[in-house]
């Protein structure tokens, strides 16, 4: 078998100057009696556009990669589809009845409307795929994030949070509440454990409301003390806190122990109104919650649980549901800038690498980047996944040091996004051959996408796909350096010698995926640590590595070998 000389696709950088960052999401607030959403840059705290939607918008929700926003018009009895990148409607789905709460799946290809019953429509058409029974008077709705179940509320009479299966869209569980209830919103943590559910009436007598937390394994049922009244719910980033809104106040919940923290007084919302619509920003610093008294959105700081924002927008603003766009909004295939620093969360696929990780080039101090590749798991923690000689610096790097995006070296700053766990070590004396080049950085809190969405890409399946499955298919991947290209899997099993040409090792590895690119080039330097995955439109399944590459080639790490050899999966969409 040939024996393939290849070098690792790492790229050095002089940094000299500080580049502007991509555009921060967007918040979609509906107004109930406007018949309009208004468009509110979370950069700046301005309205940037109003788009037309149908009568009566409540419910809203954004597609994971931040295409479409979808609105569910209690007046109309139709669900609104708007395209963010015109901020126009573009189809409009009728469903019937009074539409109120709107989820959409994590691989974004389905959304759940609850109106007499849940509804579930198919975003690649647009069209109604089933209705299913889920109690009287549904009102929340929730997908879980491994996206299996949703669940969602009943407000009157079938009391209870009724689980449906996503992949059957049949109902298979009830966890029953006494009546009275009225739940309405429901939020899970980003783990999946606790549901929490806000009941507007009480769960055991009538003047008994308040917030409430189900375990999802045992269902038990407990309340948290205090809240009066809540009507929606949002969770932050990092599972640790539930916000809750209850007619003129957020109450701020400690999930650790489920007491309140604080509440907050909405200004201008009146005892009787309700500020009804709750989400928090993708990065966690902010949360957002709208009156409909006052035609206001307020704005939150998370540290220090104060109003920094008022923000004016249509009459009646709603916008019961997650409003607010992810920080992964930028899916061209166009090639990307290395030294730019995403805003956080990031996606993956971004430049970056470990602080500690420099070379002298002419006298002057590069950093060295590579690709900081996809989110993984150990269904404990989160973690970036990339190469060894990019988080790891080829075995040499020390464990707990800084993994930053970009990787400006020499002043990382704020740049810092990770923290090196593990790497799997290459074997550089040809005693030995290796077969994955591949490490691990935990995250830090809000630096990453939760969704593991990639630029170009969205989030990846969390189904491998083997080797033999691949051979003969089309690839693509989003790197640091080239942005999206597409290849074809044209060998497997293949051996090759890797240099790096920033030291100077070779090393030997076996058992690798060949890809030839299609139009060109399929990889280049700075490339490294990208997840390669199968080329469909969305939730793709994931290939391998990318590690090294020639004129001709690139080859990757079979992405079964480099998950068994770190103890983690891929997480994602399903």
């Amino acid at each position: 078998m040939r024996e393939w000389t290849l070098k690792i696709l790492l790229i050095v950088i002089f940094f000299a100057y500080s580049p502007k960052a991509r555009a921060e999401p967007f918040a979609y607030i509906s107004s109930l009696f406007g018949n309009t959403v208004s468009v509110v840059d979370t950069a700046t705290n301005t309205v940037v556009a109003t788009v037309p939607v149908g009568g009566g918008p409540k419910g809203v929700a954004v597609t994971p990669d931040g295409k479409r926003v979808y609105v569910a018009n209690q007046g109309s009895g139709t669900v609104s589809v708007i395209d963010t990148t015109t901020n126009s409607k573009i189809a409009t789905v009728f469903v019937g009845g009074a539409p109120n709460g709107i989820a959409v799946h994590p691989s974004g290809k389905r959304v759940y409307v609850t109106n007499n019953a849940l509804t579930v429509i198919e975003t690649i058409t647009n069209t109604v795929v089933t209705a299913i029974y889920v109690g009287s008077t549904p009102r929340g709705v929730a997908v879980h994030p491994d996206g299996t179940k949703v669940y969602v509320t009943a407000s009157c009479c079938t009391d209870g949070i009724f689980v449906v299966d996503t992949t059957t869209n049949q109902l298979v569980d009830v966890v029953s509440f006494p009546v009275q209830s009225f739940l309405n919103g429901i939020v899970l943590t980003p783990d999946g454990r606790q549901i929490y559910v806000a009941a507007e009436a009480g769960v055991v007598r009538s003047h008994d409301p308040g917030v409430y937390v189900v375990n999802t394994v045992t269902k038990h049922i407990s309340m948290v003390k205090a809240v009066f009244q809540p009507y929606a719910l949002a969770v932050h980033p990092d599972g640790k806190r539930v916000y809750a809104t209850s007619l003129d106040k957020v109450w701020v919940i400690n999930t650790a122990t489920n007491g309140v923290i604080t509440r907050i007084k909405i200004p201008g919302a009146i005892a009787l109104g309700n500020s009804q619509g709750i989400a928090v920003h993708p990065d966690g610093t902010k949360v957002y919650v709208t009156s409909i008294d006052a035609n206001t959105v307020s704005v939150i700081n998370t540290v220090n649980n104060r109003i920094t924002a008022t923000i004016p927008v249509a009459n009646g603003p709603v916008a019961y549901g997650r409003f607010i766009g992810p920080s992964c909004v930028s899916l061209d295939g166009s090639t990307p800038n290395p030294t730019v620093k995403q805003p956080r969360p990031i996606c993956l696929g971004a430049a970056g690498g470990n602080v500690t990780d420099k070379i002298t080039v002419n006298g002057k101090i590069g950093c060295v980047l590579g690709t900081l590749g996809s989110l993984v798991t150990d269904e404990n923690s989160f973690f970036i996944l990339s190469n060894n000689h990019v988080l790891a610096k080829n075995n040499e790097a020390k464990i707990g040091s800084d993994i930053a995006q970009p990787n400006t070296c020499q002043k990382p700053g704020n740049n810092i996004v990770a923290d090196l766990v593990a790497f799997k070590s290459i074997n550089f004396n040809f005693s030995a051959p290796n077969t994955v080049d591949a490490a691990i950085a935990e995250i830090r809190t809000g630096a990453v996408d939760a969704n593991g969405s990639i630029l170009g890409i969205g989030p990846p399946n969390t189904i491998p796909m083997l080797p033999a499955d691949a051979l003969g298919r089309e690839v693509k991947k989003y790197g640091a350096a080239t942005g999206v290209t597409h290849g074809i899997v044209t060998a497997i099993n293949q051996n090759f010698d890797v240099t790096s040409k920033n030291t100077g090792k070779t090393a030997k590895f076996t058992n690798q995926i060949r890809i030839t690119g299609l139009g060109g080039p399929f990889s280049a330097d700075g490339d490294s640590g990208a997840l390669v995955v199968e080329d469909v439109p969305s939730c793709p399944r994931p290939v391998g590595l990318l590690y090294g590459g020639d004129e001709t080639s690139t080859f990757i790490n079979p992405i079964i070998d480099v998950l068994g050899s770190l103890g983690v999966r891929i997480a994602g969409c399903y």
